[in-house]
């Protein structure tokens, strides 16, 4: 009966018009909302993860920063899947696709440091065009292009019930295109308030420049995840647009169920 009612949800969630992962970056695991964890799945197991997203913006910032209203309203919304394998004690890969298949992503993270309160890992991924285009919402729109990933994860756990994960990574878009160059960076910090119920906050930010012209954005994203079982975790997050450049002031929420398969 419960294992109905699980699959009943997930089935009414997929119909939903809601989009976005920002939950993982080319299909590697995380234990927050998007800045992943410097940890990594066991060997032989694996995930599953349907997200959903939504945004809708009428007002974008200018190219001082200042805002701007739109003729109209700006609304996106996608549904991501995301597959992750541990294949070793310290490393493990995944994919990542929309619905829309725009673009089919691969990464990796290897584990370099794992002491017991601090670990470290490094994150390398590539995202290929998969030959549906639709309209660009933002500046920085890779999906029509080769791109390749690089960075590097830090998380600290400060006590048995909260931790702090932090991610900096560079893409490089490859062809022609307005940006080459894109830097993201990510601060998240978790409290655990029970044994099943999380509590997060986070700061995600990407700054892209081509020599002139320049675009980047600074979001607030608060959020929890929720246990349901052992096998099943519930993330819902928003995503609270601050401050940025020649890019839309965007209001969005996000939600995923991420299934462990041991």
């Amino acid at each position: 009966m419960k294992r109905e009612k699980i699959y009943r949800a997930l089935l009414l969630l997929l119909l939903m018009p809601l989009t976005i992962s920002v939950a993982q970056i080319s299909g590697i695991s995380g234990s927050k909302l998007c800045v992943p964890e410097a940890t990594v799945l066991s060997n032989g197991s694996f995930e599953f993860e349907p997200s959903f997203s939504v945004f809708d913006a009428s007002n974008r910032f200018g190219d001082n920063g200042s805002l701007e209203s739109l003729s109209g309203k700006n609304f996106s919304s996608s549904v991501m899947f995301r597959v992750t394998a541990g294949i070793a004690n310290n490393f493990e890969i995944g994919t990542a696709f929309s619905s829309s298949i725009e673009q089919v992503s691969f990464g990796s993270k290897y584990i370099l440091t794992d002491s017991e309160n601090f670990h470290l890992a490094l994150i390398a991924g590539v995202a290929l065009p998969a030959g549906n285009e639709f309209i660009a919402d933002t500046l920085r729109n890779d999906e029509h292009h080769l791109t390749s990933t690089y960075g590097s994860i830090a998380s600290l756990e400060l006590s048995e019930s909260s931790s702090i994960d932090m991610l900096l990574s560079y893409t490089r878009i490859h062809g022609v295109h307005p940006f080459n160059n894109i830097l993201s960076y990510g601060v998240g910090v978790g409290q655990w308030f029970s044994e099943k119920f999380q509590g997060v906050v986070e700061l995600n930010g990407f700054a892209t420049w081509n020599g002139k012209l320049h675009s980047d954005k600074l979001s607030l994203m608060p959020g929890i995840t929720y246990k349901i079982s052992p096998v099943l975790l519930f993330v819902f997050g928003a995503q609270i647009d601050l401050i940025g450049k020649n890019e839309d002031k965007d209001l969005g929420y996000f939600s995923a169920f991420t299934i462990s398969f041991n």
